[in-house]
């Protein structure tokens, strides 16, 4: 079984659970970033453990805003866990690929404002160590730096995929002219040799008749 299938008795989305990495869930990936929100990364997930008598793998899915999320999956690939930030988060199967990254997506949304501000908090606390004097103006002024930060990698990382995606198209385009040119060369060849067959003929029947 490759990548994510629909193919199971109950009918909603199972994973492959020997390809829970970047290009296993590539579908799934695209799917999240079809329904607006982007994934910057995927972890791996790593060896398999038994919890609860069921094999179980856990991969995670980091978000362009920094937000982690943790999946975990059974070994029939069944999706049995979810954690966003840290947190579990209640999860609903579905029958589609679109449908789970809607899901996923939704999720990631949701969770964004209080990431952030428990981003700001943690910000202003370390800001507020650095001086004998409580500066909480300080520390939402750098939580908010961060943001703008985070927001440039993320335009950075949509720069860097465009670019690469201009490239692949390009790659494309070479690859089929070079085959259509190959295309070509070969029939010229293969008229070529004809042609050289028939003389080969002519020649051979002249000689006989001298």
């Amino acid at each position: 079984m490759r990548g994510i299938t629909v193919s199971n008795p109950k009918t909603y989305v199972l994973l492959s659970f020997d390809e829970l990495n970047g290009k296993g869930l590539a579908k799934l990936k695209k799917a999240i970033a079809t329904s607006g929100f982007e994934v910057a990364k995927i972890t791996d997930a790593g060896a398999a453990r038994k919890k609860d008598g069921v094999l179980t793998k856990t991969f995670s899915l980091t978000g362009m805003d920094e937000q982690v999320m943790t999946v975990q999956v059974n070994d029939s690939g069944d999706i049995s866990g979810l954690k966003l930030n840290g947190k579990n988060v209640p999860f609903t199967h579905v029958t589609t690929i679109p449908d789970l990254g809607r899901q996923l997506a939704a999720l990631f949304k949701k969770g964004s404002t209080a990431f952030q501000k428990a981003l700001a908090r943690k910000m202003a606390r370390a800001a507020a160590s650095k001086d004998d004097s409580p500066q909480p103006k300080r520390g939402v002024k750098s939580s908010v730096q961060l943001l703008a930060e985070v927001r440039q990698q993320r335009d950075a990382y949509k720069t860097g995929i465009e670019e690469t995606q201009k490239k692949a198209d390009q790659l494309t385009r070479d690859a089929d002219a070079a085959q259509k040119n190959a295309d070509s060369l070969q029939t010229e060849l293969n008229q070529e040799q004809a042609i050289t067959r028939q003389l080969k003929e002519q020649i051979a029947q002249l000689e006989e008749a001298a």
